[in-house]
């Protein structure tokens, strides 16, 4: 008889008939086809016996003490007097309960207190069900093959956002945010598992989804984890570091005077050999603090920006007016550090400009370069205004000309 006919017959559906097969509660006769497929073919003791098992699981018997029932013996005698134990357990007390809330009158109101104070002195010995107070193997199973990947990815991922963020305002001092949304790639890729992993951690809390009804948010908790792992082990997210920095550092201020970032400090033998060490104390001025200052006057300037995508971009530039010996001596300070002459000397209105790089300081070519690096003093001797020019970038973009270009020189 095959398995379609025995569940006809028996009125058990597919899954129980299986169900009992696999347990060994039932060994049908069984040809695989050459497929694989399991052709049973059941005997009408077979169908006694699926028949004596339904019945057993109808009276509350667990599969384990069916299939010790069935090979008799002692064992089969224990397993019963277990049964009976816990059955008249039960049923004494389903009494007491049943007549403690018989109590209740017609006109009493029923709440849950009113319920809890009827049955309290019958239950007051018997434990909670081992459910309430011990998780299953299969429910720490799941919990921890769910908490153990989203807490190591959240450790590493953290600390790995944290250096970034280190690494970076090395970098950028004076850090400020570009509005461009292509920038932010790189913090998403660190930021969105981070957010996951927690989110794993925080579904996951004590015994949040053991119930049915929370059948939803477990499957919430493996999406998060999932896409966390796949997010962070593809390609772009092992490389969003690169990525990160969606941000600029730049300043006006002359108190942040050449205070700079480590990829300016690449050059900073050039640039401290063109940059006065301090702002000299003519640029201050006479009732602000000596050093550091905080008052200066309106010919003192200065400006720094730096960014960075993949190469660094960087504009170094500082200006003011100095008293006729402090001016003589800056220019000797200049031809001093720089003994062989400037590299190329121009003359833009009343402003004489020295290059101390190999880079043309002419207008028209300056504005069509794809790279540059300029190192520049300048000094007006009418004035006496001194300006120093440090103007870098590997990649030029549009509106990115050299700093020496966006000033006026006439």
């Amino acid at each position: 008889m095959k398995i379609k006919e025995v569940i006809e017959k028996t009125g058990l559906t597919d899954r129980a008939v299986r169900l009992y097969i696999e347990h060994g509660l039932v060994t049908p006769e069984n040809q695989k086809s050459y497929t694989g497929r399991n052709n049973y073919n059941f005997t009408q003791a077979d169908i006694d016996c699926l028949e004596k098992i339904a019945m057993l699981r109808k009276a509350d018997f667990s599969l384990e003490q069916i299939k010790i029932l069935k090979l008799g013996g002692e064992s089969a005698r224990e397993v019963l007097l277990e049964y009976l134990t816990a059955k008249q357990e039960s049923v004494v007390m389903g009494q007491k309960i049943v007549e403690a809330l018989k109590g209740f009158s017609a006109q009493e109101s029923v709440t849950m207190e009113s319920v809890c104070a009827k049955i309290k002195e019958s239950i007051e010995n018997t434990p909670l069900p081992e459910t309430d107070e011990k998780e299953t193997i299969g429910e720490r199973i799941e919990k921890w093959l769910m908490r153990i990947p989203a807490i190591i990815l959240l450790a590493i991922w953290s600390l790995f956002g944290i250096g970034v963020l280190i690494f970076y305002h090395r970098d950028f001092p004076f850090p400020r945010f570009y509005a461009h949304p292509a920038y932010y790639i790189g913090v998403i890729y660190v930021l969105i598992p981070i957010i996951l992993a927690i989110t794993v951690l925080l579904l996951y809390r004590k015994r949040l989804f053991h119930s049915k009804g929370h059948k939803i948010h477990r499957w919430i908790a493996g999406a998060a984890l999932v896409l966390a792992l796949l997010i962070v082990i593809q390609p772009l997210g092992a490389a969003s570091v690169f990525l990160i920095p969606p941000i600029y550092s730049e300043t006006d201020n002359p108190k942040n005077y050449l205070t700079m970032g480590n990829s300016v400090k690449m050059f900073g033998d050039d640039i401290y050999k063109l940059f006065p060490a301090n702002i000299p104390r003519s640029a201050i001025e006479k009732d602000s603090n000596w050093y550091p200052p905080n008052k200066f006057l309106d010919t003192t300037k200065y400006y720094y920006y730096f960014e960075e995508v993949i190469d660094p971009s960087f504009h170094v530039y500082a200006e003011w007016v100095l008293p006729k010996k402090e001016f003589a001596e800056e220019l000797t300070r200049i031809h001093n550090y720089y003994p062989e002459g400037a590299n190329q000397q121009t003359r833009w209105g009343e402003w004489t400009c020295l290059s101390f790089t190999d880079d043309t300081l002419d207008f028209n070519e300056a504005e069509d370069l794809d790279y540059y690096y300029y190192l520049i003093f300048a000094y007006n001797e009418k004035t006496g205004g001194v300006r120093y020019i440090a103007s870098y970038s590997m990649d030029c973009e549009i509106d990115d000309d050299p700093y020496f270009l966006l000033l006026q020189w006439e």
